[in-house]
């Protein structure tokens, strides 16, 4: 899935330093760290329930299963927030706009999607004028 971004920042009110890039947050690499983060996340969990059905002795092997999922987990979760703080750092805006290029094929389909989120905006209280 090829993903882009446009993003702005305002300055005095009105868009200015329009760019577009690759859309780092929703990489193909943070993706898969964030699934990594899912699965690791299950299997924890499963060991976790394994040490309780082994009630008042749990086995050192589910112990050190879990000791290594563990170590895993936590790699994987500082692996993918250093992800999204590289693609928050590289391009910091006030606006970004994110879309999947192999969905969003001509402007006129990302143009009809910017103004669906306009209409949303536009019948939302958390945005004040």
């Amino acid at each position: 899935m090829a993903r882009f971004s446009l993003s702005c920042n305002i300055v005095a009110g009105r868009p200015s330093s329009v760019g577009h890039a690759s859309d780092v947050v929703n990489s193909s690499s943070t993706a898969t760290d964030s699934a990594a983060v899912d699965t690791l996340q299950a299997t924890v969990a499963a060991n976790v329930a394994t040490l309780v059905a082994d009630g008042a002795s749990p086995t050192q092997g589910h112990v050190t299963t879990l000791n290594t999922n563990w170590g895993l987990l936590n790699t994987a979760v500082n692996t993918l927030q250093a992800d999204i703080a590289s693609g928050s750092a590289s391009a910091p805006a006030d606006v970004v706009l994110s879309f999947d290029a192999t969905q969003v094929v001509t402007r006129t389909k990302l143009r009809a999607a910017v103004a669906a989120l306009l209409l949303a905006a536009e019948g939302s209280n958390d945005l004040t004028p």
